[in-house]
């Protein structure tokens, strides 16, 4: 025999109320921020890669007009 009892609809919904709120939390804490102090601030590595392309031909470019 099974010591297990059904669990109430209450007990059922908690396990998704919790989901939820652990999702909300998430998506606020991982939310990319909008503007240029989004794109600074901002730990993603696509963002971060575009960085370091964009600051590498601005170098390049200051280095060019230099040796002229």
């Amino acid at each position: 025999m099974s010591a297990r009892k059904t669990p109430s609809p209450q007990e059922l919904d908690e396990p998704e109320a919790w989901k939820e709120k652990e999702r909300a939390e998430l998506s606020r804490t991982w939310h990319e921020q909008e503007g240029i102090l989004g794109r600074i601030v901002s730990v993603d590595h696509k963002t971060i890669g575009r960085r370091y392309i964009i600051t590498a031909f601005i170098f390049f470019f200051l280095g060019g007009i230099e040796a002229c």
